[in-house]
């Protein structure tokens, strides 16, 4: 079968990368804060504070980029990453008893929280731009495509630039045959143009200068920051009756500079052509002074943004006349960043990211003779809905994921969106480019929707208990023997429903929930004791 792509590594697997271990290896990561509360009359109570947060190695501080990649950061963006130095934290609160019988009360408070980052995650930058010969180096097929296009002539195959790996109706002759008889010899290859050697610390010549390739590895942007949110709540709690409380709650979270992962700013498959010039010979390529490129360029960029807002309402029985639940509900929405569908526009994906009510009851009932009743019932609306287009770049941008359906915003299905929205921007589709070709010489499919598809399902499961308790001759001994079923009710939460257009399964199923207690999988009976003394 022709190749459709393939990627290998070569360099030292030890990381942290050699260069500078010693402070590359750790991160400090230290936080101050002070809080106090001020009770400014026998009914009010103010509580604030503020925090500091800083850490030491969180990025890659001690490297700056290499002048290869000014094409793509300009002048001012090849500078070391910076510290956050400012990253203070405010937050204020307040409890307000409303009136005289102490029933009422309303709270409220709001604050700014920082991110962080695994460590791990400036490492992969580390094996890009650190000293040749330093770290491990993930290569991926653009970067061999000069040699094997000379052995096997692929390049005749496809329209340029395609290469390898990328979107096209154009299958190589380059098969996993070939691929098998001569994996060994490019490794061997890039080894040698890798010159590993764990104690250089010549920043002249680096590792992107010689593959001219970064897929995957995390480059960060200069002005690169971790995200943080603003968060604040507001909510009034009544006393009903002697054992039973309500309480509703607006609850508001502001997510900023959230994490773009893996975009390509060298925009290599783009019709356009690449940031830094395609290499156009086998010599160019190996040439670690040439500014050309074999492939992507991934950085990643603190643009996103997402908003949570909710309405929780909650009900609180405590125990009394052998009975106790709670019971709450939610209305809510998260909208924002899902991830890059568009190398020309990173937020095409913002959209909807959870379902919009959640329903949840909890209660226990002590029964005569030493037995007790138990469950949790919980009710999810389902979640937003994607339909895609695979294997097609309308905009000739360079986008190898899934193309969102134009004009149907993204993940509103289900939310915002229905079947009657569906199937007008189909037809509009297949109108405007259902039958032609794209800008990279794909075929643009028609699409026929099914005459029976879901956008998902709504989420439930009902949990009982029932218990019985045994006292041995004093009451420190208590033996109990309980049996529990979960999802009694058998519903079947399936999941995972297809959202290609092109798929005679579209709007189908193709899983349902496992069974971790209590998840909502299939239905499971459960018995065990325990003994307590």
């Amino acid at each position: 079968m022709p190749v459709a792509g393939f990627a290998t590594g070569v360099g030292d697997i030890n990381q942290p990368p050699s260069y500078n271990r010693g402070s590359a290896d750790h991160n400090n990561r230290l936080h101050f804060f002070a809080q106090d509360n001020w009770k400014v009359t026998p009914k009010l109570t103010l509580i604030y504070g503020i925090g500091y947060s800083y850490e030491s190695d969180l990025l890659n501080h001690d490297l700056t980029k290499p002048q290869y990649l000014e094409p793509i950061l300009g002048a001012n963006g090849l500078g070391k990453e910076l510290h956050q130095n400012h990253n203070w934290s405010p937050a204020l609160g307040f409890a307000w008893n409303v009136g005289n019988d102490n029933k009422t009360v309303i709270r409220g408070g709001g604050g700014i929280y920082y991110d962080t980052m695994n460590l791990e995650v400036r490492l992969l930058e580390r094996a890009a731009i650190g000293p040749l010969g330093t770290g491990r180096v993930l290569l991926y097929d653009s970067t061999f495509f000069p040699t094997i296009d000379q052995i096997f002539g692929i390049n005749a195959n496809l329209p340029p630039p395609l290469q390898i790996g990328s979107l096209s109706d154009h299958p190589t002759n380059f098969t996993g045959a070939n691929l098998e008889a001569i994996l060994g010899t490019l490794r061997a290859g890039a080894a040698q143009q890798l010159h590993q050697n764990p104690t250089n610390t010549d920043l002249t010549i680096r590792n992107i200068n010689v593959f001219k390739t970064a897929p995957g590895l995390d480059m960060f942007v200069n002005d690169f920051r971790p995200p943080y949110s603003q968060q604040a709540s507001l909510g009034v709690q009544r006393q009903v009756t002697n054992d039973i409380t309500v309480s509703a709650d607006f609850v508001y979270r502001h997510f900023l500079r959230e994490r773009i992962r893996n975009t390509d700013l060298n925009h290599y498959l783009s019709v356009k052509g690449p940031v830094i010039p395609n290499c156009t010979s086998a010599a160019q390529a190996l040439d670690p002074t040439a500014e050309c490129s074999t492939g992507r360029m991934d950085f990643d960029v603190s643009g996103g943004r997402s908003t949570y807002k909710g309405l929780l309402l909650r009900v609180d029985k405590r125990f009394s006349n052998r009975f106790m639940f709670t019971a709450s509900y939610s209305f809510a929405s998260l909208v924002g960043f899902n991830g890059v569908a568009l190398e020309s526009n990173w937020f095409a994906s913002n959209g909807p990211q959870m379902g919009r009510h959640n329903l949840c009851f909890s209660g226990t009932w002590n029964l005569p003779w030493g037995s007790t009743i138990s469950t949790i019932s919980t009710f999810g609306s389902r979640g937003p809905f994607e339909p895609t287009i695979p294997n097609v770049d309308l905009l000739g941008d360079g986008t190898t994921s899934d193309l969102p359906l134009p004009g149907g915003g993204y993940n509103e299905f289900a939310i915002t969106k229905g079947e009657s929205d569906l199937a007008r921007l189909v037809a509009q589709f297949n109108t405007t480019y259902g039958g032609t070709k794209s800008p990279r010489g794909q075929n643009i499919p028609l699409i026929t929707l099914p005459s029976t598809y879901s956008f998902g399902r709504n989420f439930t499961t009902e949990d009982f208990r029932v218990t019985k308790t045994f006292r041995m001759h004093t009451e420190r001994v208590n033996l109990r023997i309980f049996g529990e079923v979960f999802n009694a009710f058998n519903y079947a939460n399936l999941t995972g429903y297809n959202g290609d257009l092109t798929s005679s399964t579209f709007g189908q199923p193709t899983g349902r929930l496992g069974q971790v207690v209590g998840s909502g999988g299939p239905r499971v009976f459960q018995v065990g004791a325990r003994l307590e003394f």
